[in-house]
């Protein structure tokens, strides 16, 4: 609703109404019953985070990345920003994930849109077949056909469909100092129609038909010839017949072909546009762009090449790009002209927030803040959300410790890191900045890492960090100081046959015949395992204590719970508790969408 009152009126300042405050209140009202529910008791704790778990598990298994707290901030504004035709730009650091998140953003509001028109063709027909229905029971089933219609289309995009792939995977301009407009508008090109007046397969079915009269008529002549000697007849003849046909028919038709390149098609056909690097493109070919960008859905824009034509609905533009600062400089990228910035919705998109003070998995203040360490673990875990690891707990600090690592590379890779304990010493002597010029240690990174782990099955992580990231580093210094930094963290322990020595700033690389001059000795350790519930504490913390119990409780009929009571006792014993109906039902639904077992009403 607040996406269509902007898109009826594009240049109005507000989409404030009686309508949009209900469904912004009545939104507000159910993250406030869902986050009470979530602390209502140790089971819906579980439960309601057990589904995030999996829920992040079935985004990485569509290819999408882990929607964080922080990342679905940034998703949602995106996504507001494409329903309303609202240009966006998306800018940080290497390895951030804002391309990434573009992609995502522009699917889902693809799908959203779709979705939304298809629901509204099925209401229609519902609303005439149901002409009593309360309004109530109107706003139920158009949210059911939306539902629906969203659910078929994202299935659709993750088999790979492709139709829907086509419909609802946005489409990307790579930026370049050779981008042209015409990359992004229309390319025309000659194209040959027509020979005499006549289409190319009309003159094929010609010669076709005189060659096929010369066989009939030279029949018998054929027939007392070798099939060898057939053949170069044959050929002869059709070579003759060609070269008379070509000297009777001399005129050429051509015409112009007009190519349609992804700026105009999206505003064409309704589909966003995403324009990677686009501050590696030139300013004037960016400021072409200013006409469309300053239009909505519904209204008109100048198209280079084209003239005036309508946004379909379904439009958006976001660009993507990395900003060269006094710390990072990003070779053949140019500062973006401050009139072509004021017609965006600029945002920057950071790396995932992790702890810099936790020691240990163990030992974490607030667990739900550490989103790099939440990001990195469920890429481990299997689709019910169990996580098997050998040495458990020494896997998941050691993994801990690489998550603290990664933020740390990224810090100073930013410029945002202080740290007086970590001095880096210049040719001449002096101490410098800790800087990182070409390497960090970002989450594509780090899956580099736990795919050379393979979970400890021919190395441990130490020797991944390694293989995975170390050793494909191009900058000296850059390897120094993340050595030096990976010490601080546990890895590289001489316990284990590592030598690093910290080297001065403008010395050479540390080959691995360095850093390790013996043999690895390498055990590998049998598997353990953390269910589903055990996962959820490891993430977001322990779960709530019961603050109180229902006064008709018959405790006899709970029995006796040891110290060693499964989840599925906790939730047996939940049943008997007779928790208030609202609890129970916000439970069922969960439950259906988490796969674990709790109990229904219909059992109390």
């Amino acid at each position: 609703a607040v996406s269509e009152a902007q898109r009826k009126n594009p240049n109005a300042l507000s989409t404030r109404n009686q309508v949009t405050d209900y469904l912004r209140n009545d939104l507000d009202d159910i993250r406030l019953q869902r986050e009470e529910l979530s602390q209502s008791s140790p089971e819906a704790y579980m439960v309601s985070h057990g589904y995030e778990l999996r829920s992040h598990v079935r985004e990485i298994e569509k290819g999408e990345i882990v929607t964080t707290p922080y990342v679905e901030e940034h998703l949602a504004r995106l996504e507001g920003n494409m329903a309303e035709g609202r240009p966006s730009f998306i800018h940080g650091h290497l390895g951030s994930g804002k391309t990434e998140l573009a992609i995502m953003a522009a699917k889902h509001s693809a799908i959203s849109e779709a979705a939304y028109v298809e629901a509204l063709k099925e209401f229609k027909e519902y609303q005439a077949e149901n002409p009593d229905k309360s309004k109530q029971e109107k706003r139920a089933e158009l949210s059911r056909l939306y539902r629906k219609n969203k659910t078929f289309f994202e299935k659709g995009l993750i088999d790979g469909d492709s139709v829907a792939t086509e419909r609802f995977a946005p489409l990307v301009i790579s930026g370049s100092k050779d981008l042209t407009s015409q990359d992004l508008y229309t390319d025309k090109t000659l194209k040959l129609t027509k020979f005499n007046g006549k289409p190319l397969l009309e003159h094929k079915k010609d010669l076709d038909g005189m060659i096929e009269t010369w066989r009939t008529e030279n029949k018998e002549m054929l027939a007392n010839l070798s099939p060898k000697e057939r053949a170069e007849k044959e050929r002869t003849e059709a070579n003759k017949i060609i070269e008379l046909y070509k000297m009777k028919n001399q005129a050429f038709g051509t015409e112009v072909e007009t190519i349609k390149q992804a700026l105009y098609r999206g505003v064409e056909e309704g589909r966003p546009v995403i324009i990677d690097e686009v501050n590696a493109i030139p300013t004037a070919v960016l400021i072409s762009m200013n006409d469309i960008l300053q239009r909505r859905p519904g209204q008109s824009c100048y198209i280079p090449g084209v003239g005036q034509t309508k946004i379909k609905n379904g439009f958006s533009v976001t660009m993507t790009g990395n900003l060269t600062s006094n710390v990072v400089e990003y070779g053949g990228t140019e500062d973006l002209n401050p009139a072509f910035l004021s017609r965006l919705d600029v945002i920057e998109h950071d790396y995932l927030p992790m702890s810099e003070t936790d020691n240990s998995y163990e030992k974490q203040a607030d667990p739900k803040k550490n989103e790099l360490f939440q990001a990195i673990v469920t890429y481990l875990v299997d689709r019910q959300g169990n996580l098997e690891l050998p040495e458990m707990k020494k896997s998941l600090n050691k993994i801990f410790a690489l998550s603290q690592l990664a933020h740390q590379t990224q810090l100073v890779f930013e410029g945002k890191w202080k740290d007086s304990s970590m001095n880096v010493q210049s040719d001449s002597g002096e101490n410098v900045e800790p800087r990182l010029e070409k390497s960090v240690l970002s989450i594509r990174n780090v899956l580099n890492v736990l795919k050379e782990w393979d979970k400890g099955s021919e190395k441990n992580l130490d020797k991944a960090l390694w293989d995975g990231f170390i050793s494909n580093m191009t900058n000296a210094n850059d390897q120094n100081l993340v050595l030096a930094m990976a010490k601080q963290y546990g890895f590289f322990q001489e316990s284990e046959g590592w030598n690093i020595a910290i080297k001065e700033h403008g010395s050479g690389f540390t080959s691995l015949s360095e850093a390790h001059p013996g043999e690895f000795n390498f055990g590998r350790k049998s598997m353990e395992v953390l269910s589903l519930a055990e996962m959820v504490e490891v993430l977001y913390g322990p779960k709530p204590e019961r603050d109180f119990y229902p006064d008709d409780i018959n405790f006899e009929e709970l029995g006796e719970l040891d110290e060693e009571a499964t989840p599925e006792d906790l939730i047996e014993a939940e049943e008997k508790l007779k928790e208030l109906d609202k609890t129970i039902k916000a439970l069922e639904v969960l439950s259906s969408q988490c796969g674990c077992s709790v109990p229904n009403g219909e059992n109390q």
